[in-house]
């Protein structure tokens, strides 16, 4: 019995895997939160700004943001920054 290889898998894309996973609704709130949190970070510091526009970069070519390990450390950079933003909205 011959059988036929499989080729299917995720795209190496990032933003690709979205779309497919989400639909073009799921890819627009993804890009949206994904350029307010570059703006946030980037604006607090320049150099893990710039680290974090590495790693999106990289994701064009190895799904690498979506590994665990680095979508936990994007979750809890994203915490961060929405708790010190929602303090100074308080405080003023």
């Amino acid at each position: 019995k011959n059988a036929i290889p499989s080729h299917s898998r995720l795209p190496d894309n990032l933003f690709m895997n979205v779309l497919l996973s989400t639909g073009v609704f799921g890819l627009g709130v993804f890009l949206f939160v994904l350029v307010e949190f570059t703006q946030e970070l980037y604006a607090k510091n320049s150099y893990i700004g710039t680290a974090f526009v590495a790693l999106i970069a990289h994701s064009q070519f190895s799904n690498s943001l979506l590994y665990p390990f680095l979508l936990l450390l994007f979750l809890m950079w994203n915490a961060g920054v929405v708790s010190t933003k929602a303090q100074s909205l308080k405080a003023k």
